[in-house]
């Protein structure tokens, strides 16, 4: 299956995860998601993040999501920026 908006799909998967109110979500790994989320335990709407390797070399970021009593942090999120029209922001 080829993945072409990676970003994209990190950031379903985070908003997936807290409307179903897991307290952790795995993705694959890359720079570019660990970057995105360092930013966002920086600023509050991330409990954690870990970098975990498997047994067959393969390396998946686990997200520990943050809660405001049963309500998630991440209340809403989307893609400003895409592959069809770029948009550019500090962060």
């Amino acid at each position: 299956m080829a993945i072409h908006d990676t970003i994209g799909d990190f950031i379903t998967t985070l908003r997936n995860g807290s409307m179903a109110t897991k307290p952790v979500v795995s993705v694959h790994h890359s720079k570019l998601r660990e970057s995105i989320a360092s930013i966002l335990k920086h600023h509050g709407y991330l409990f954690d993040y870990v970098v975990r390797e498997r047994s067959n070399g393969i390396k998946n970021l686990e997200i520990k999501l943050k809660f405001k009593g049963d309500q998630p942090v991440i209340a809403g999120i989307r893609r400003e920026s895409k592959p069809g029209c770029r948009r550019y922001y500090q962060y």
